[in-house]
This record gives structure tokens, C-alpha cells and sequence, in this order.
């Protein structure tokens, strides 16, 4: 009678030890790396729901772990991370370690922030320097899962599944990598991976465009952070200017140019306090003028300066009625708007237009 109850006791406790090594959060391959225990200021604990560093004492200290797996596969591997920070100071970062080189001591930090913010840092000879910084949607506490993809010298960045950027640079597509965590607070890792996938091409990757029929995507470069600032839709054929010493915009096929100035701001109010608050966000005060008059009066001094006149202008009914589609699904509020859409046709001094 003994028996039947001792195997049934074995498999119970079988099926326990499966459950509880499911639930058990990968680590990859810094599984091996890192230990329990005391580290300086850090406390080192692992658990079902991950690896947890803990920092309750010293401002500013920063640990690390990496290792250096699969060089063989350096350009184009894709790190994936879920990182959780909470009970932290307000410069309190968690997340990955990436590109970590000795002698000089260099890496880069993909990570998020106590504030909701997922950040891109780099560490060079003389210090840190913040590249990159955006919003997270969602609370400030949950898990972010993060993923950098390498295609040659260049990354690209996501946080729960979204692109948050895209950087290149000759730094990038080597070094070990790893996690990291800064400051004081509570932060937990899990999921820890590094993928090898076979080669693509760039554009599958982090394209510079992206072909979708007769429209294609181009990404929009930062100059100063080296980071992709928007996304463009253009039709096929055209590409945004390289040069920033120029006044051109866009090019076209056919030798065509494409030209782009910020339109003027004006606001008309008797209101004081409305005039000084639209100074100070730098709008001019003044009557506002119709976009043919504006065009004819301002804009066309603009392009004066690459040597183009106005030859003429005209009405284009077709992408006025998209605005005002567009601006009727917007909230309304209590301003009046009101939507023109004009064209213009320019000689340049070599006769072209």
C-alpha cells in the first residue's frame, strides 16, 4: 500500500521542480558571471523573477557585468533585455552594457531611466556623454524590454517594441556586452540574450529607406546627436539633402530641388498678456497675413538669397482639403483655424525652374 503513495509522492515533487525551472528568468550566457552576494555598495540576489541589483548607499556608483560571446557573429548580433528600475533616486539607469573595450576603457549604455526614460550614453576617455533620450509610455515602474540590433557600424534601438533610434559610428558592431546599473536604487534584469541571426542587409535593419509601392521612408539625421530624429515619407525618386551648407531641402528626379524654410509665426491679439506670451515663444505680433501675401512678401526675399525669383502662384484645392480633414480630427479648442495651401514656380538665375 506504501508504494503506489511514494511514486505518486516522486512525480508530484518532479513536476514542481519542472514548474519552478520554467519560471526561472534566463540570464543567457551571464548566467556564469554573475554570483549572490555583496558586491562593494551592491547587493547581488537571484530569483524567479530575475537577477536583482540593489543600491541603497552610494550616489553615483555604477556596476556592470558582460561577457564576450560569439565574436564571430560582431556586426550583427541583437541583444535583448527586460529591465525593471524602482525604489530609485531620480538619476537612477538600468539596462544594457553594450560595446564594453579595455585600455582605453569604453562602452555604451542603452538604458532606462527612474523618470520613464529610455537613454543611449557613451562612456569614452573623458567621461560620460548622453547621445540620445526619450519618453516611455506606460508607468515608470514596469518591466521595458529592450533590444539593440547591430548591422555592421551601426544600432538600433527599441523599447517594448517600439524604435526609439538608430546610431553609426566606427565605435559600434564590436565589443562585449552585458547589463549595467547606476545610482541608487532597486533594479531587476531578466531575459538576457544574444542572438546571431544570419546577415541581412541594411535596409531590412535600420534602413535608411524603407520602399512601401511608390513611397519610400527616410530617416531624418540629428546632426549633433548622430540619432534618427523622425522618419520621412517621400515618393520614389526622391532623397533628402545631404548638405547642410545649402539651402536645399529635398532632391528629385530630373534635376529637381525642393527648398524648406519654418513658416513665420504671427499672432494678432489686443490682449496684452498674449502679446508678451507669444513674444516670448518668438511669434511675431502683428496681423496675420494671407499665405499668398506672405509668400509674395517674405518667403520670396528668402529664396532671393539662392538666386530664384517668383514667377507665379497658384491655388492647390486638392492639399488644402487634406489640412482640413486633417484639423477636423484634431481636438477642437477655442482657436479659429483656417487652412491655405498655395503653390509657387521660381526661376533661378541659369534660367531653370
Amino acid at each position: 500500500m506504501n508504494k503506489p503513495a511514494l511514486v505518486f509522492l516522486a512525480l508530484t515533487l518532479f513536476c514542481l521542480a519542472t514548474e519552478s525551472q520554467a519560471q526561472q528568468p534566463s540570464m543567457g550566457p551571464l548566467a556564469s558571471v554573475i554570483e549572490p552576494g555583496q558586491d562593494g555598495a551592491w547587493s547581488v540576489s537571484s530569483g524567479v523573477k530575475g537577477v536583482q541589483l540593489r543600491n541603497q548607499q552610494s550616489s553615483g556608483d555604477l556596476t556592470y557585468y558582460y561577457v564576450n560571446e560569439n565574436t564571430a557573429a560582431l556586426g550583427r548580433r541583437v541583444v535583448n533585455l527586460t529591465v525593471q528600475v524602482f525604489d530609485a533616486s531620480d538619476n537612477a539607469l538600468g539596462g544594457i552594457l553594450y560595446g564594453y573595450q579595455d585600455n582605453p576603457r569604453t562602452y555604451f549604455l542603452f538604458t532606462v531611466g527612474a523618470g520613464g526614460t529610455v537613454n543611449l550614453h557613451y562612456r569614452g576617455e573623458e567621461g560620460f556623454e548622453q547621445r540620445f533620450q526619450s519618453n516611455l509610455r506606460g508607468s515608470t515602474t514596469d518591466p521595458v524590454k529592450l533590444r539593440l540590433v547591430e548591422n555592421g557600424r551601426e544600432i538600433t534601438l527599441w523599447a517594448n517594441g517600439e524604435r526609439v533610434g538608430s546610431l553609426e559610428n566606427q565605435r559600434l558592431g564590436q565589443g562585449a556586452v552585458g547589463i549595467a546599473a547606476a545610482d541608487i536604487g532597486t533594479f531587476r534584469f531578466s531575459q538576457f540574450s544574444i542572438e546571431s541571426p544570419s546577415r541581412r542587409a541594411k535596409t531590412q535593419v535600420s534602413p535608411e529607406s524603407r520602399s512601401m509601392g511608390s513611397v519610400t521612408w527616410h530617416d531624418y539625421m540629428d546632426r549633433n546627436t548622430g540619432m534618427v530624429q523622425r522618419q520621412i515619407p517621400l515618393p520614389s525618386g526622391w532623397r533628402l539633402d545631404s548638405n547642410p551648407n545649402d539651402l536645399v531641402s529635398l532632391v528629385g528626379p530630373n534635376g529637381i530641388v525642393a527648398y524648406q524654410k519654418d513658416s513665420g509665426r504671427f499672432v494678432d491679439s489686443r490682449d496684452p498678456s498674449m502679446q508678451h506670451s507669444a513674444r516670448v515663444g518668438g511669434a511675431q505680433v502683428a496681423q496675420v497675413k494671407s499665405v499668398e501675401n506672405y509668400l509674395a512678401q517674405d518667403f520670396a526675399s528668402y529664396m532671393a538669397q539662392g538666386g530664384y525669383r517668383l514667377v507665379r502662384q497658384f491655388k492647390m484645392p486638392k492639399v488644402q482639403e487634406f489640412w482640413e480633414r486633417f484639423g477636423a480630427a484634431m481636438p477642437q479648442g477655442l482657436s479659429q483655424k483656417r487652412y491655405e495651401a498655395v503653390g509657387a514656380q521660381w526661376q533661378g538665375s541659369n534660367g531653370d525652374q
